[in-house]
């Protein structure tokens, strides 16, 4: 194989332009130390490179001394070739055809030993390159001793320079350092570098710099950042990319959502701290509930600067976190600092979620090590805490829940964003109101949506609506976000015409409401009382018979916001995480002195005696705890009062039984719904045949009703809504039927 040599003037990409002396020098030094070692082993492609780093004018002196140092041999007559075969041939071409014979192979590596050891001697020198320059800024960031710098800068060569790396594979091939992640291993290291091969595994063990710092992963791979720095690649100093320094924050503290309570404590915490160690406090739950907005105000009412770690996207997300948060933390004051580490969810939620397995960075114990080792006042901040590892759980200092934005929040991010975006003269605090009651969205939502109102009212457009333009952007948001997006109060009837006359409600309705209202009162009044805590309702009877519509009167009547949830919205396939939606349904309806209202409720009080898996049980008593310790009005309804759970159905203040309509019902919800629609009244025997229907609902009369809304007055008449509700009775489910018992075909109507 023919040797090829490049002169001076050839280079190879690195670092920045040609291929620099301190690459030159650093490559010759290895490729040196490993001469020195292969005694009578051949391996051509080692002299290749060799010589690919001398000058010409080296070479040729090389190949003259080996010439005439090997004179007497060459002119053998015995000789392979005679000399004028050597003549011919081009230094580089002379040298491999002597290495390539047994017989000369010490002499040409002794030969070329001497030549890159004269060309090593001498004093230090002082490189001046791109990369030798920020390989020392590395070192200073992420505090390196020479043997850590010595095999990171291997490590990049390995990736980056392609001379390097064929003397790497020429070792191996030579005494099968082979390392399995397919990088340079400790023995190569040791050989290339001359330092004992212990203290290159101790360099390269879990609590080593170049581990802790994650410089190199768990396979000791170089981390991509980093070559792209050191190889010139990006202008962009690495501290810009770990770290910012922020200022100004968009809330004061007395506006924010945290509780008072808690931002004492953290403060308390940041005043006393040991200045021997550090402090970690979690900031976690719902996104969009003000996390960051919290971390930014807390350090500037504590006149602290504050750094926010940068977030990375890709496949190393938590190692590179974790690169960036060392290198800020060696080069920021420990006092009157806060490192603000946003959207860690890789870094803290190590265990996979559903599984028993670890990542890495739990297995190496990284974050355990840092929460611990560290002497910085950090914030945490995360989205999703359930796959943090209880061990790490432990080690924060205080933790903060930020759980959805309740009714108050979302009304004072509604109106200072209303501000912020200069639309006071287009949206009124009583807006304000209905659209922090209409949509339960986050402060991002909001934010968005009215800076591309901002951007559309600025010219006042003519014939567009101001709600309506929000509603457009908020209902679009939420719908991309896989939310709920309403469009109304909950508290809205579903008929203009909504009353309570006509219902057929057992029990004391007069009794129950006048309870009700003198309750809503006292609640009104001592919010923290306990000896009377709660009012909890159960609504029960047959569907369509007015169970919701009540439950939204009442809201209405009591002026209270009415918080709407389908036992359907509250379960999940997930162990553990419906206890967890009804807990923060209670806490919220809680904070919003709100009225819950759980529909189909016997999803959830399904009785404990009949459960089948030990969740059915825990949700039930999950349930019943809050239902205990709730201070407000609690309103459920079932259709199946027998399949409420025993205990659940003692715990309710006042039941009231919504039955079918009887006659004088039907009459009165006939002429609230169809006489509109009718140019006539009934005469008396339509009448009597009206309330000879049995087990009619008002949920009934709404489908007849929409059923003929848009016909002509004219052309409807009371025999053919008669008729209509009789069909409709017909078409009743016939398990419903049974459940009840009523025949559909003993209504009574013709």
């Amino acid at each position: 194989m023919r040797i090829v040599r490049r002169n001076k003037s050839d280079s190879r990409p690195c670092a920045g332009g040609g291929l620099s002396a301190f690459v030159k020098d650093k490559v010759l030094g290895y490729g040196y130390k490993l001469l020195c070692r292969m005694d009578d082993i051949g391996d051509r492609n080692v002299i290749a490179t060799l010589l690919f780093f001398c000058t010409g004018r080296e070479v040729g002196q090389l190949a003259k001394q080996l010439l005439i140092i090997l004179q007497d041999d060459l002119n053998d007559p015995s000789a392979l070739y005679p000399p004028a075969h050597w003549q011919k041939l081009q230094p580089e071409e002379v040298i491999g055809e002597l290495y390539d014979r047994a017989k000369y192979r010490r002499q040409v590596a002794q030969s070329i030993s001497q030549l890159l050891a004269g060309k090593l001697a001498g004093p230090g020198k002082n490189y001046r390159c791109l990369l030798s320059k920020r390989l020392g800024e590395l070192a200073k960031m992420f505090r390196l001793n020479e043997v850590e710098q010595e095999i990171l800068l291997m490590k990049y060569l390995y990736v980056y320079q392609a001379h390097f790396e064929n003397l790497s594979d020429s070792c191996v091939r030579m005494f099968g350092y082979k390392d399995r992640n397919n990088t340079i291993s400790a023995s190569l290291i040791s050989v290339f570098s001359g330092l004992p091969l212990p203290k290159i595994n101790r360099a390269l063990d879990a609590n080593s710099s170049l581990i802790r710092n994650c410089l190199l992963d768990e396979a000791r791979h170089f981390a991509d950042e980093l070559g792209i720095y050191l190889n010139g690649q990006s202008s962009v100093p690495l501290n810009n990319r770990y770290f910012q320094k922020v200022k100004g924050a968009s809330v004061s503290l007395e506006r924010s959502t945290v509780p008072a309570k808690d931002q004492q404590l953290v403060k308390d915490l940041l005043a006393n701290r040991d200045n021997k160690c550090g402090l970690n406090v979690l900031l976690y739950g719902e996104p969009g509930t003000g996390k960051t907005a919290f971390s930014r105000t807390l350090g500037e009412a504590l006149g602290y600067e504050v750094y926010e770690i940068k977030p990375e996207t890709g496949d190393d997300t938590a190692g590179f976190r974790f690169r960036a948060l060392q290198a800020c933390m060696t080069q920021v004051p420990t006092q009157n600092t806060l490192i603000v580490v946003d959207e860690a969810d890789a870094m803290l939620n190590v265990l996979k979620s559903g599984f028993s397995f670890r990542n890495s960075f739990a297995e190496k114990g990284y974050l355990n090590n840092l929460l611990e080792n560290h002497k910085h006042n950090l914030i945490w901040i995360t989205n999703h805490s359930v796959d943090m590892d209880s061990s790490s759980r432990r080690r924060f200092d205080h933790a903060v829940h930020f759980p959805r934005l309740n009714y108050l929040q979302r009304q004072s991010i509604w109106t200072q964003a209303v501000r912020k975006y200069k639309l006071t003269a287009l949206i009124s605090p009583e807006d304000v109101s209905k659209l922090a009651d209409r949509y339960e969205a986050n402060a991002g939502n909001i934010h968005s949506a009215l800076c591309s109102c901002q951007r559309i009212f600025k010219k006042k457009p003519k014939g567009r609506n101001i709600l309506e333009t929000v509603d457009t952007f908020m209902q679009s948001q939420l719908q991309l976000m896989g939310q709920r997006a309403s469009t109304q109060d909950g508290r809205e009837p579903n008929s203009a015409s909504y009353g309570l006359d006509g219902l057929n409600i057992k029990g004391d309705l007069g009794h129950s409401l006048k309870a009700l209202e003198r309750f809503n009162e006292y609640w009104e009044k001592h919010d923290k009382a306990l000896d009377i805590r709660n009012m909890n309702v159960l609504l029960y009877g047959p569907p369509g018979t007015g169970k919701t519509e009540f439950a939204k009167y009442l809201a209405r009547h009591l002026s209270r916001r009415l918080l709407v949830t389908q036992a359907s919205d509250l379960l999940s396939k997930w162990v553990g995480e419906s206890e967890k939606q009804i807990r923060d349904l209670f806490e919220r309806a809680q904070q919003e002195k709100a009225i819950i209202f759980l529909d189909e409720a016997d999803g959830l009080f399904s009785s404990r005696e009949y459960a089948q898996a030990s969740w059915q049980v825990t949700q039930v008593n999950e349930l019943l705890t809050n239902m205990e310790k709730f201070h407000g009005i609690l309103i459920c309804s079932t259709n199946f009062k027998k399949h409420v759970d025993s205990a659940a159905i003692r715990r309710f203040n006042l039941k009231l039984e919504f039955d079918y309509l009887n006659g004088e019902g039907n009459l009165i919800f006939y002429d609230r719904f169809f006489k509109p629609l009718l140019n006539t009244p009934l005469n008396d025997s339509q009448k009597q045949e009206l309330q000879g229907l049995s087990n009619l609902t008002p949920g009934d009369f709404k489908i007849v009703y929409q059923q003929n809304a848009f016909m002509e007055p004219a052309k409807i008449g009371h025999q053919d809504l008669i008729r209509a509700l009789a069909e409709e009775l017909r078409h009743k489910d016939s398990s419903l039927t049974q459940k009840w018992g009523f025949s559909a075909g003993g209504v009574g109507c013709r």
